[in-house]
């Protein structure tokens, strides 16, 4: 059951985050809503769990990734100068995202003991990349919006 709501929260959260317009007040607080929804679900996750949440947040990154990549391809759509910038930002994703699977990749090794302090650095790392992520989406929608 714990899966099944954790799975829904992040599609719940992915959906959101979709979309290069725009959001009115009562969307962003469904947003949080269902930001807040996937940290309680992924928290929720214990030490013998391990696999599951460390599959489940692998899954989530190639989703953000793929974001990333068609993000990128919206940037070709600017002008020179804010090219540049966006480069810049796209790359900044990019490394919050590696750093994210380098600390999937150490899971394995983590200790009992330690789960709860790994779960929440990655919980926050990937708080962290999709909040960069949202910013950048909203600020590439400003530069090709006329």
């Amino acid at each position: 059951m714990r899966h099944g709501n954790f799975v829904i929260a992040f599609l719940c959260a992915a959906a959101f985050a979709a979309g290069y317009t725009a959001r009115s007040d009562e969307n962003v607080e469904k947003m949080k809503e269902g930001t807040k929804e996937t940290a309680k679900a992924a928290n929720d996750y214990a030490f013998a769990q391990k696999a599951e949440f460390v599959a489940e947040m692998k899954r989530e990154l190639a989703r953000i990734n793929a974001k990333i990549d068609k993000l990128s391809e919206k940037s070709e759509k600017v002008s020179n100068d804010a090219k540049a910038e966006a480069k810049v930002k796209l790359q900044e994703l990019r490394d919050q995202a590696a750093k994210l699977n380098k600390q999937l990749d150490e899971a394995d090794n983590i200790a009992e003991a330690k789960w709860a302090d790994f779960k929440s650095g990655v919980n926050k790392s990937y708080s962290d990349m999709k909040d960069a992520f949202k910013q950048s989406r909203q600020w590439l929608s400003e530069k090709i919006s006329p």
